[in-house]
């Protein structure tokens, strides 16, 4: 009997994983919709949004493509955590704001990190 209950479970499991790719197949078919949106991206709800709604995309690309790698759990909880932040800046717009100066002060740490390894490189060749 336990053998039954196994199988049914598995079976009951993967029929959920393949009914979850076909709704990640039904989103990902909206993409080329969603990208040529025009938004005003002067509007920082609308900037957000696309930002937020396009990295989705990327991600939910990503986990096909890495099929039963193990880093599909991670994508997801990424994946998830960004619908919490849209919800709540939604929800506060000022938050927003804060997100945008805080995401262009972390890119700008990025952009000089890549500029002094560039000159490393350069330096030690």
């Amino acid at each position: 009997m336990s053998n039954y209950d196994d199988k049914k479970q598995i079976d009951n499991f993967n029929n959920c994983i393949e009914e979850l790719k076909n709704i990640g197949d039904e989103i990902l078919a909206l993409k080329d919709e969603f990208q040529n949106l025009i938004l005003d991206m002067y509007n920082n709800i609308n900037y957000v949004s696309k930002v937020f709604s396009t990295r989705q995309f990327e991600q939910l690309q990503a986990m096909f493509d890495l099929n039963d790698n193990e880093s599909i759990i991670l994508i997801a909880r990424s994946m998830f955590e960004r619908l919490v932040y849209l919800s709540t800046f939604l929800k506060d717009k000022e938050l927003i704001n804060d997100w945008i100066n805080y995401a262009v002060v972390i890119d700008k740490k990025r952009f000089d990190l890549m500029r002094i390894k560039r000159k490393q490189r350069f330096l030690t060749k």
